[in-house]
């Protein structure tokens, strides 16, 4: 883990703490399996799986490969989490609607656009409704209109 690595952990360490999330972290990886994710946290009945890199860092074959397996598990939730991305990692930890995350991710990151594309396919799949539609109805019922 290159040193901008370690710092983003620390940032995300006091993230998690700060919204109830419970963390583990592999500090020694060698005996592990290659490209299991850098981070698992746990807030029932969330269970988030994330890699962080540098912002110019890439994921390896396996790392790609165990967050897809992963991120095919209903409950699980995957990411690819960089320094610049602190704000987002708050917003996705404290909760914020699926499909703002999305949309805000899509337009942060637009070298994943075809896992974004997966994302909101698989968010409509689940959901019945785009992202679009299920944030203006959330809006709603937070304003109280029908």
């Amino acid at each position: 883990m290159s040193g901008l690595e370690k710092d983003l952990d620390a940032q995300v360490r006091i993230l998690a703490a700060v919204y109830g999330f419970r963390r583990y972290h592999t500090y020694r990886s060698k005996r592990s399996p290659a490209g299991f994710p850098d981070l698992v946290l746990v807030k029932p009945p969330r269970l988030i799986f994330a890699e962080l890199k540098s912002d110019d860092g890439r994921t390896t074959a396996d790392q790609d490969e165990w967050l897809a397996d992963l991120g095919r598990v209903p409950a699980a939730e995957t990411y690819v989490w960089r320094p610049g991305d602190l704000e987002l990692i708050a917003e996705i930890l404290a909760g914020r609607s699926p499909a703002y995350v999305v949309r805000k991710f899509s337009m942060a990151i637009p070298a994943t656009d075809r896992a974004i594309q997966e994302a909101e396919q698989e968010f409509e799949l689940v959901m019945g409704m785009k992202p679009e539609e299920f944030d203006r109805r959330l809006s709603e019922e937070a304003r109280g209109l029908p």
